[in-house]
């Protein structure tokens, strides 16, 4: 579960840096979807194709979390 090596890194993340980056609550990283979506043709097109159940991926996906993400891309550029 890494709980273990949590305060090892936490500690050595102090050194490097400062207690208040170690210590602070965690983040989500969130990717910057709706930039590459915009500037990549293709990287849209392949998003867009994941739509079609007969994609072969769609069967090592969670698909509520597929098509959440689909609804809100088609939303914003279709």
């Amino acid at each position: 579960d890494g709980s273990i090596n949590k305060p090892v890194l936490r500690s050595l993340t102090a050194d490097l840096f400062d207690n208040e980056v170690a210590y602070r609550e965690k983040k989500q990283l969130a990717a910057p979807m709706k930039l590459w979506l915009e500037r990549s043709s293709q990287l849209r097109e392949a998003v867009f194709a994941l739509k079609s159940n007969n994609a072969r991926i769609r069967a090592h996906l969670d698909n509520a979390v597929v098509n959440r993400y689909l609804d809100t891309f088609e939303k914003e550029f279709l």
